[in-house]
């Protein structure tokens, strides 16, 4: 049943916040990790339980993954547009989509470094790298 597993997958609080964000734009894993301030781990679990359903495109640019909505089935379009607006006044999705205005990613091309995120100053805690 395609709306269980769709209604599964947005019925956790931070899958429906990372839904939230690639509804904005496509968003790298490392802006994920900062802007939720959840562990990479955690980021690849939540993306794996999204990707199952079919909504999600995937983009790697050497070691960095790239995350965007695929909103081609209508019915799924219509039940994440219906969520995403009743979560719209929310304080933490409003939270959400402040940070993800004031992140880039800034990857780096050699391997052994990370991919870092810019922001607003104050806006994150800072990250021992």
């Amino acid at each position: 049943m395609k709306i269980a597993n769709i209604l599964k997958v947005l019925s956790d609080k931070t899958r429906l916040r990372i839904i939230n964000l690639l509804y904005r734009r496509e968003v790298c894993n490392c802006e994920i990790t900062e802007i939720l301030n959840i562990s990479q781990p955690a980021v690849t679990k939540h993306i794996k339980k999204i990707k199952k359903i079919g909504i999600l495109n995937e983009r790697r640019k050497g070691w960095w993954s790239y995350y965007s909505l695929n909103l081609k089935d209508e019915e799924f379009k219509k039940i994440i547009l219906d969520v995403l607006n009743g979560i719209k006044n929310e304080k933490i999705a409003k939270n959400d989509l402040e940070k993800l205005g004031f992140t880039a990613c800034e990857n780096k091309r050699r391997k052994n470094e990370r991919c870092k995120v810019i922001g607003k100053k104050g806006l994150f805690k800072s990250r021992k790298k």
